[in-house]
């Protein structure tokens, strides 16, 4: 009978890396949105704050996206997640508009 042990637990580590680069990628288009936005946008933050968060998100938003691509090729598969889901409203604009 074979182990299949470290498959399981690297399937898992591919699940839990794809759910952080969907939170990443959630997060890069709420501070995207929120640096154009009048409703949204924060009047303390300058015009370089915002980009220099915007730079950030999307630099996680990356770092997750390689993360979850080198799991999947070591597993030379995409697992299924049947409890994923995008997340409620508490992650939509305050104001209402589409993110971007």
């Amino acid at each position: 009978m074979r182990n299949t042990e470290p498959h399981e637990s690297l399937e898992d580590d591919a699940i839990d890396a794809h759910r952080a680069y969907l939170q990443a990628l959630l997060a890069w288009e709420r501070t995207t949105h929120e640096a154009s936005c009048p409703i949204c946008g924060s009047k303390n933050m300058s015009v370089e704050a915002h980009k220099s968060a915007i730079v950030a998100a999307e630099a996680h938003k990356e770092a997750c996206r390689v993360r979850f691509r080198d799991f999947v090729d070591q597993l030379g598969y995409v697992p299924r997640q049947d409890d994923l889901a995008l997340p409620d409203e508490r992650y939509s604009p305050a104001c209402g508009s589409r993110v971007n």
